[in-house]
């Protein structure tokens, strides 16, 4: 039987994200309004601990090992930071602002360089990461058409969900195409996230076959489905050991475990109506 569990915040959740603490039994969770709600894996209890400011219609968030956070923000065109959210006056500035940002999504960190998905370009573009400069760009609509979902490797390999054409590719940190991983052969159907696995597989959601499809990351073979979950958008690996799964259809996070049966499902209280369409969800490997 599917748990479920009832978490009270405010406004719509459209970013949640999963992140190192301080304390290391908990994950951190963040909504529109950034108040970040605690997991505590002892109690399954949820409290608001901070609210941030300055954060306009967020889409995605990243976070660090050290404690900074990046969001993007989808129809702002920016892409924000906060440089150490364990300290109590910490605020978010705006980093990157327009200049060739189209509808920033997906975002992963790599030696001071920040990379960020631009859904309306088609590329992946590089930035300094906590000054906000422009390197440059790679992709292009001759491998991708609306990218949304990235990671990367332990062998420094980008891996970018493309949704339009139902394609998971792959480049080096330089911007070289390396291949595709995945395709509409498999069933793939407008793929949003995508997770590496300690295995080295690489799971994938398909939004519009209601499904997590998994992956060889090195082969690009296909090895079978992982788990439904209705419009499946983002998905993260807990440090539990579980895979979290936002589904935009029903807001929910629905928590797979390794056999793909579903062991808990986080929910709203249905009288509230304060957590809609969940979208992203991100962790940062430490």
């Amino acid at each position: 039987m599917i748990r479920r569990y009832y978490i009270i915040v405010y406004l719509m959740i459209i970013s949640l994200c999963l992140s190192s603490s301080q304390d290391n039994f908990f994950n951190q969770f963040a909504n529109q309004a950034f108040q970040f709600a605690y997991k505590s894996w002892n109690n399954q209890n949820y409290r608001e601990v901070r609210h941030l400011n300055n954060i306009d219609k967020p889409s995605y968030v990243l976070a660090t090992p050290g404690g900074s956070l990046y969001i993007s923000s989808f129809m702002k065109n920016e892409v924000y930071w906060i440089p150490n959210i364990y300290k109590s006056q910490s605020q978010a500035v705006t980093l990157i602002h327009g200049s060739g940002l189209d509808g920033p999504w997906g975002m992963v960190l790599d030696n001071k360089i920040l990379y960020v998905a631009s859904f309306a370009t088609d590329e992946i573009r590089k930035y300094n990461s906590t000054t906000g400069e422009f390197i440059n760009s790679f992709g292009g609509e001759q491998y991708l058409d609306c990218p949304e979902g990235i990671v990367l490797g332990s062998n420094r390999t980008l891996y970018v969900a493309s949704f339009l054409n139902d394609k998971v590719v792959k480049f080096n940190l330089e911007g070289d195409f390396l291949g595709v991983v995945a395709d509409g052969s498999s069933g793939l159907k407008g793929p949003e996230g995508v997770l590496l696995m300690k295995d080295g597989s690489l799971l994938v959601t398909s939004h519009y076959s209601d499904n997590i499809l998994k992956f060889n990351s090195q082969t690009g073979k296909f090895l079978g489905e992982f788990g439904k979950v209705d419009r499946p958008v983002g998905l993260a690996l807990g440090y539990d050991g579980f895979v979290y799964v936002t589904s935009y259809s029903t807001d929910s996070i629905v928590i797979l475990d390794s056999s793909v049966l579903p062991v808990a499902e986080l929910y709203t209280v249905p009288a509230m109506g304060m957590i809609e369409s969940y979208q992203s969800i991100s962790h940062q490997a430490l």
